[in-house]
């Protein structure tokens, strides 16, 4: 009984992950005649894709996102960047191929990198030393605390 209700909210996770409000159009939206270079993959394979084009996005950007910050200045950067991702997630609540949502996906990595690296940039900024050493622990201690608020408990087995 216990092992059926873990697998019903791994699928639940994984499926609101990957397609949030798109429980019926799931198929048809990951996996369902789609080919990749003339093969098949299967669902899990794609939701891995999809997934993870997020945080590779992350990666590639925030460098570019930082010398963005250092010529323009931070507001106009988080401004651009809360902008896109905030049309990301509506694009990927909303797509019905794969495609919308790989885009949607690396559209919302890279913004998540613009917060993440100029909403760091103040503590580079007005800190010395060790004490930035601190602060910025500090900093990554709150972030991994409140990311733990927001996960629903039902997950947290």
């Amino acid at each position: 009984m216990a092992t059926e209700r873990k697998k019903r909210r791994a699928h639940a996770f994984a499926t609101t992950r990957t397609a949030p409000n798109s429980g019926r159009r799931e198929g048809r939206a990951l996996g369902a005649g789609v080919t990749v270079f003339g093969h098949a993959p299967g669902v899990g394979v794609l939701t891995g894709v999809v997934a993870s084009a997020f945080t590779v996005a992350q990666l590639i950007s925030a460098p570019w996102w930082g010398r963005c910050s250092d010529r323009w200045g931070r507001r106009p950067v988080l401004l651009v960047a809360l902008v896109a991702s905030a049309a990301a997630f509506l694009l990927f609540g909303f797509a019905e191929s794969l495609w919308l949502l790989l885009l949607s996906r690396i559209v919302q990595g890279a913004g998540d990198a613009a917060s993440m690296v100029v909403g760091r940039a103040p503590v580079q900024d007005l800190f010395e030393g060790s004490e930035r050493t601190r602060i910025m622990a500090y900093v990554g201690m709150v972030l991994g605390f409140v990311d733990r608020l927001g996960t629903d408990p039902a997950y947290a087995e």
